[in-house]
Order: C-alpha cells, then sequence, then structure tokens
C-alpha cells in the first residue's frame, strides 16, 4: 500500500505534524510505502473561481505547489492528512490545497461512473473541546475526498490540544495516531 501523509499545519513541529509522524511511522511498520508534504512548504495560489475547469478547459492557474500534490496523489491511493482546526475549519493553506481540487469535482460530477480510488484518514487537533468542534472539517473532507475520488474512511479528532507540545504529553493520543496509521496501512477498500 502506498500511503501520502499530508502535514496540514503551517507550523513545523507542532501537534499536527507529531500525529502525522505517529501515524506514518505505524504505517511504514506494517508495510506501507510512505510519501510526505507538508502544505507549508508548497506555494499554492488559491482558486480564482474563473470556471474554466467546469468547462474542461485547463486551469489559467501557472504551476505551483498544487501539482505536486496532484502527482503525488495519482501514486498513492491512501492519504493520511493531520491538520489543525482553525475557526472549526482547515488552516488557509490546507484550503487553499482543497480549493484547488476544483478540477477533479467538476470532471468526478460530469462522470457517470467515478469509482472511488482509495481512502483518507485524517487525524484533527483542535485547542476547544466541544463536542462539535470537528463538524465542519468533516462537511470540508468529505467533499475533498469526493473530489480526490478517496472515501472519507476516519476523520480523528483531538480536542483540548492547548499548544504546540500538548500531543506529545497525552500517551493515549500518540497510541490513537499510531493505531490510524495501522489501519490506513491495511486499507483495501470498500472500508
Amino acid at each position: 500500500m502506498r500511503i501520502l501523509g499530508i502535514g496540514g499545519s503551517p507550523r513545523a513541529g507542532g501537534n499536527s505534524d507529531f500525529l502525522l509522524d505517529q501515524a506514518l511511522e505505524a504505517a511504514g511498520a506494517s508495510g506501507a510505502e510512505v510519501e510526505r508534504l507538508y502544505v507549508r512548504e508548497l506555494e499554492i495560489s488559491p482558486c480564482h473561481e474563473c470556471d474554466h475547469c467546469r468547462e474542461r478547459q485547463p486551469c489559467p492557474i501557472p504551476t505551483d505547489g498544487a501539482q505536486r500534490f496532484f502527482e503525488a496523489l495519482d501514486r498513492c491511493p491512501v492519504v493520511v492528512l493531520a491538520t489543525p482546526v482553525f475557526f472549526y475549519g482547515p488552516p488557509a493553506s490546507l484550503k487553499a490545497l482543497i480549493d484547488r481540487a476544483q478540477a477533479r469535482y467538476h470532471a468526478r460530477r460530469a462522470e457517470r461512473t467515478s469509482p472511488v480510488l482509495g481512502a483518507g484518514f485524517v487525524l484533527a487537533a483542535g485547542g476547544s473541546r466541544r463536542a462539535d468542534t470537528f463538524s465542519a472539517l468533516e462537511l470540508i473532507l468529505k467533499e475533498w475526498f469526493f473530489a480526490l475520488r478517496r472515501e472519507l474512511a476516519e476523520l480523528r479528532g483531538f480536542g483540548g490540544l492547548e499548544g504546540p507540545g500538548a500531543a506529545r504529553a497525552a500517551g493515549e493520543v500518540r497510541e490513537a495516531a499510531r493505531r490510524l496509521g495501522e489501519r490506513a496501512a491495511r486499507w483495501r477498500g470498500g472500508g
């Protein structure tokens, strides 16, 4: 199994990076080939909503980091995303990448049959302990994974992670991230 790990945090070395490291280490130990990208290292222009992609025309945005992501995605059926939650959604840099999937979204909607090609597993870190902290993020990512021809297999949200080292200090969080990585490595389709 090939897995693309995506670090969605603008901050290096924080809770999201720790969760991603734990999941991908466990996935690798379970036999998966692992590739990783950090959104903060990709220059990504936002979608201009010009509708070229809706009309099946090439995107006029010059080549940038989004293409690097899509090339890696095409090699890896499984995605493990780790992201912080800012105001109930993803950080701006990750949202820019999500929005750049518009062309794939329009292409998938136009097809009569569009098989699922893989799965998405998500680790989300938030400071809030509210029960709905990850609800908006889940809706956004379900639609994004639909565009990417992936099913959202699992979203694991960790509330109460205040400060960059909070995940490291919580053994149960580390173990939950590792178990998610093991499940991602075993994914074979259909849940």
